[in-house]
């Protein structure tokens, strides 16, 4: 794990996924819910099986893939990121609120089987 900084501060990369990605009128119970204990793993089943109710769309693109293999390298190759580029993970894993390098990030929200969010903070 990396140690705390100005730029890597959980509750401000939270807050700034909130505000870009997910929509107005749920922006604040959103935030309201990844703050508390309680409440996070709610925003997470929530997310998990409603995000389309929850995602602004127009931050959306779809990546048609056919494994998750396939899955991992579209995500690198679209957005330019690297196995080592760091990001900060939302998750019912051990992971959640932390940062990681991504590889590590996608591998253990894959392999949980659940909902993950991973935000790239480059």
């Amino acid at each position: 794990m990396y140690a705390s900084s100005e730029k890597m501060n959980a509750e401000e990369t939270e807050k700034e996924f909130i505000q870009n990605f997910i929509r107005k009128e749920r922006r604040e119970r959103s935030l309201w819910a990844l703050n508390h204990k309680k409440k996070r793993t709610d925003f997470l089943d929530r997310f998990n099986h409603n995000w389309n109710e929850m995602i602004a769309e127009k931050n959306l693109t779809e990546l048609n893939t056919k494994s998750d293999f396939d899955t991992y390298e579209k995500i690198k190759s679209e957005l330019k990121l690297k196995d080592s580029d760091l990001c900060y993970v939302i998750s019912y894993n051990d992971f959640d609120r932390q940062f990681i390098e991504l590889k590590s990030a996608f591998d253990e929200c894959q392999k949980s089987g659940f909902a993950g969010l991973i935000m790239s903070v480059n």
